[in-house]
C-alpha cells in the first residue's frame, strides 16, 4: 500500500493485483501457472510498458508472465526466486541448508495447502519491521497451495528481458547466500539492509528504485 501510494505522488501508476485466493480474490486457490495467468491478464490490460515487480515465490510468477506477454521491459526480484527454465522454487531452495528458518515456519493444511505457524512467520518475514505493521501484515496472509513450490518454471524470461535483483541482507526467509547465487542471473544487483519485507519496513527505497526504473 505504500509503494503504490509513493509512486502515485511520483505520477506513477502502480497496481498490486491480489493473487488467486489472496486478499481481496474470490477465486479459489491456483498453482503457478493459474497465479501466472492471473497476473498475465492485469499486465495486457495495461496500455503501455511494464515494470513487473515480483516478491519471494512472485519472482516464480513474473518468470513466468514475462514469457506470456509483449509488454513487460523489466523484471525486478525483490528477494524473489529467479530461477531456471525447468526448475522449481523448492528444488532450488532445498540446495540451501539455510532455508530453513521459513521453512519451519510451514504447517500442512487441507487439500494440499500449506499453512504459516503466526509466531514463526513474523520471525521470519518481518525481523526488522514495527511489530504492529508485522502483526498487520501476517493478518493478510493465507494458505498457498504447496503445487506451488513443485511446478518448474516454463521459460526464463529473464534471460531475455531486462532485469534487477535486490538483495535484502537480513532476510530471514530466503537466505542472502541463495540470493547472491539467483541474482547473479539479473543485469542489476542492488543490496539493502532490510528484512523480507522492504515494501514494508522501508517503502521508500522500493518507491526510489521503482520510479527510478518506470521513469
Amino acid at each position: 500500500d505504500a509503494v503504490v501510494a509513493g509512486l502515485a505522488e511520483r505520477g506513477i501508476t502502480a497496481l498490486a493485483p491480489d493473487r488467486p485466493g489472496h486478499g481481496a480474490s474470490s477465486a479459489p486457490l491456483s498453482d503457478l501457472y493459474g497465479d501466472a495467468e492471473a497476473i498475465a491478464e492485469v499486465v495486457r490490460s495495461v496500455d503501455g510498458p511494464v515494470v513487473l515487480v515480483g516478491h519471494s515465490y512472485g519472482g516464480a510468477v513474473i518468470t513466468e508472465v514475462g514469457a506470456m506477454t509483449d509488454n513487460v521491459e523489466h523484471l525486478v526480484f525483490l528477494t524473489a526466486f529467479c530461477i531456471e527454465e525447468g526448475t522449481a522454487v523448492g528444488s532450488e531452495a532445498a540446495q540451501w541448508h539455510e532455508h530453513a528458518p521459513l521453512g519451519r515456519a510451514m504447517r500442512p493444511g487441507a487439500d494440499g495447502q500449506l499453512l504459516l505457524d503466526r509466531d514463526l512467520a513474523i520471525a521470519a518475514l518481518y525481523n526488522t519491521c514495527d511489530p504492529a505493521d508485522a502483526a498487520t501484515a501476517f493478518d493478510r496472509c493465507g494458505p498457498q497451495d504447496a503445487a506451488t513450490f513443485a511446478q518448474p518454471i516454463r521459460s526464463a524470461s529473464w534471460k531475455t528481458l531486462a532485469s534487477t535483483y535486490v538483495v535484502c541482507e537480513q532476510d530471514r526467509s530466503i537466505p542472502p547466500s541463495l540470493q547472491r547465487h539467483m541474482a547473479g542471473r539479473c543485469g542489476t544487483v542492488v543490496s539493502w539492509d532490510t528484512d523480507h519485507s522492504p515494501f514494508l519496513c522501508r517503502p521508500d527505497l522500493v518507491v526510489d528504485l521503482l520510479a527510478g526504473l518506470a521513469g
